[in-house]
This record gives structure tokens, sequence and C-alpha cells, in this order.
């Protein structure tokens, strides 16, 4: 079951997310027996999909009429400060690894933003206490919470 449009494109050989959304989550937790797959999809209007997915599990979509508030507060975050990504190196490639692996896209003011998180966890901030990276932090961390809370929910239901 997936409900979703192709929000993933490829533009200038990079990997975007589609100009008719501003913000995607993807969450995999790799090749495990359930092959668990989240997405949160937030289209310009503000409407917000929920997609949950697994091998021999019901999928599930939940539509959102209103971007969930802590996206929208760091969407008006990057307002007043956008990314310093000069200081920064992002891998844009496709990549398929048997981990979890987590994917932010992000189109808002006119740029594009990725970020690719290999495995399941969050990712590690380096002693690195930027307030843009800890406002990304701490937004992958409540998206990441977000997923593992659907994929419990979702695993549970289909062991019954």
């Amino acid at each position: 079951m997936n409900n979703l449009p192709q929000y993933r494109i490829i533009e200038n050989e990079q990997l975007k997310l589609h100009p008719d959304y501003l913000f995607a989550y993807s969450f995999s937790d790799g090749f495990t027996m359930h092959l668990f797959g989240f997405d949160l999809l937030i289209e310009n209007s503000g409407k917000a999909h929920l997609t949950s997915k697994g091998f021999m599990l019901e999928g599930k979509h939940e539509v959102i009429e209103k971007t969930p508030n802590f996206i929208e507060n760091f969407l008006f975050y990057l307002d007043e400060n956008p990314f310093p990504f000069e200081n920064y190196s992002f891998n844009y490639d496709i990549g398929m690894t048997d981990i979890g692996s987590q994917q932010i896209f992000i189109n808002w003011n006119d740029k594009s933003y990725y970020f690719f998180i290999e495995g399941t966890g969050t990712f590690f901030l380096d002693n690195d206490t930027s307030e843009w990276k800890t406002k990304l932090f701490k937004l992958q961390k409540k998206l990441l919470k977000i997923a593992l809370q659907e994929r419990k929910l979702l695993i549970s239901k289909g062991n019954k």
C-alpha cells in the first residue's frame, strides 16, 4: 500500500524534493523481517500525509489538514537562519543499504535542502553545537520518534 506520490526527483544530478511539496521525511528500518517504511509528506498547502507500510503488515495512510507545529516552527526558523552549507558536506546520491536510513527533504524560500541519515537512530552532533544543527537534531529526533511509534503500532497489529 503506497498512497504517496513520487516526491523525490533528480535535478542537476542531485536528489531533491518535488516543487509541489515543502517537506518530506522518510524512514526505513532496513533489511529486517518487517521491511518497515514510514513517510511524512507535506504539500505546499500545508496538508500532511503520513504513510506506514511493511512486509506482511497492513499499511496505513492518514491525512492531516495542517502541518505539525514542530515542523512549521522549524521552517519559520529557516526564514531567519538559512543553513550555512558551505561549511558542511552532505551526500546527494541515491544509495541502497541493508541498514535503516532516514531522509529529510525541505523546499523553503526558494532553497532545497536534503539530509541523509544512515541508520535508525539520531545523528551525531560531533561537538558541533551551532544553533542550526541543534534545531535540525531536535527536528530529526521528533520525526524519528513518530516513525518508531508507527513501526511499533503497525507491527503489534500485524502480530495479532
